[in-house]
């Protein structure tokens, strides 16, 4: 809804999840709803507030109810829990825009309070079978605080500069621990440069070490990759044909994600470089 000086925006979703498992497996049913309501402030020219509430429900997912056996993808044993609740919460979120045209500036701050938040708890044993680490899927109140930033300026006529970061801190309210699995401080910066059918983007991707752990879960440290991509577009008729080189990690640095459940036994990815072709009609 568009007014002169405000705009309002409303949804809700309705939904259902049922299981029925063969075998003996305890059935689950769950119904519930979300919805969200927000507001849009124009503040100056280019710029506006954001604000907007979501309440969100979520019903355990298969594999969290009725998991109990090796997960050989992410090298885990997993045990489900069919007594699981479905997951609810409320989220805040409040942005600033400022959009001209040669700056476009967004930050955000966002809280989530989450009953029954469903997380993979790593027991720290593990199968005697298989021999991998052993995880429950468990749940409790949690909560989340955090913050994005993004901004592009305009340098010269076809060159950009631009930049992002991202924090959040994730707890277990009861325990007063930190969640597992969170990723650290994040940021990076590059530039974009086109020309005409050419495109070339470099970036810095930076992040800081993450010391905030779970029980029996590794710190990882900072790290900084430098990528490049490169673009070259050309259009025939109705089509457009894109060539691109993407360049990734390119000084070859030794790094591991914080989100990974394989991080202690496989860094991320050396140096790559991946030649692409697209067809746009």
């Amino acid at each position: 809804m568009e007014f002169e000086r405000i705009g309002f925006q409303f949804g809700v979703r309705l939904e259902q999840n049922g299981y029925n498992p063969e075998g003996n497996f305890r059935r689950r049913n769950f119904v519930g709803f979300s919805g969200s309501a927000g507001v849009r402030v124009p503040l100056w020219i280019g710029g506006s507030f954001v604000a907007n509430y979501q309440h969100s429900f979520r019903a355990p997912a298969l594999e969290e109810l009725y998991n109990n056996g090796p997960h050989r993808g992410i090298l885990t044993f997993d045990i489900g829990n069919s007594y699981l609740n479905a997951v609810q919460g409320g989220v805040i979120d409040l942005s600033l825009r400022h959009t001209t045209q040669r700056v476009r500036i967004e930050s955000s701050v966002y809280y989530y309070h989450i009953r029954n938040f469903v997380f993979t708890n790593f027991t720290g044993r593990t199968d005697p079978k298989s021999s991998l680490p052993i995880i429950r899927y468990a749940q409790a109140t949690s909560h989340f605080l955090g913050t994005e930033a993004g901004f592009e300026a305009r340098i010269l006529r076809d060159l950009w500069l631009n930049g992002r970061m991202d924090y959040v801190r994730a707890e277990l309210v009861a325990q007063n621990k930190p969640l597992p699995r969170i990723p650290p401080l994040r940021g990076a910066m590059g530039l974009d440069w086109r020309h005409k059918a050419f495109s070339i983007r470099p970036e810095l991707v930076m992040a800081k070490r993450q010391g905030r752990v779970f029980d029996h879960e590794t710190p990882t440290a900072g790290y900084a990759v430098f990528n490049l991509t490169a673009s070259y577009t050309f259009v025939t008729g109705r089509a457009a044909h894109v060539l691109s080189v993407d360049g990734y990690n390119l000084d070859g640095t030794l790094y591991r994600n914080h989100l990974s459940f394989i991080k202690t036994i496989a860094p991320e990815i050396g140096r790559n470089v991946r030649l692409n072709y697209t067809l746009r009609f």
